[in-house]
């Protein structure tokens, strides 16, 4: 092989070799085509997560609103309660000293 041939060999393996790095370059270039898809489409997520964890934090703000009106209400009926045991409690001695009066009256 004369000196000229082996250029020429030389040249077609840097040929074969530049094709290779420009189909490399085109893989990459897809490549990064799709993670840029990608990272859109995590973005996307990660905006509607973000919506709704302000959605879960207004029904959370919503949820004890209702649960200290419903606190207020539980306090309240057992107040009712409390009264109504003594209320009862007095009845009860008012039927009792009523009980004497008739019996008193009856005496007389």
């Amino acid at each position: 092989m004369d000196y000229l041939e082996l250029i020429f060999k030389k040249l077609e393996g840097l040929e074969k070799g530049q094709e290779r790095m420009e189909s490399d370059i085109k893989g990459l270039r897809n490549g990064q085509v799709k993670m840029e898809s990608d990272i859109k489409g995590l973005k996307n997520g990660q905006e509607k997560m973000e919506s709704d964890i302000k959605a879960l934090r207004a029904d959370n703000r919503e949820i004890h609103r209702k649960l200290d009106n419903l606190s207020t209400k539980v306090d309240l009926t057992w107040q009712a309660v409390g009264e109504l045991n003594e209320d009862h409690a007095r009845i009860d001695l008012l039927e009792k000293r009523v009980d004497e009066i008739e019996k008193k009256l009856k005496i007389i």
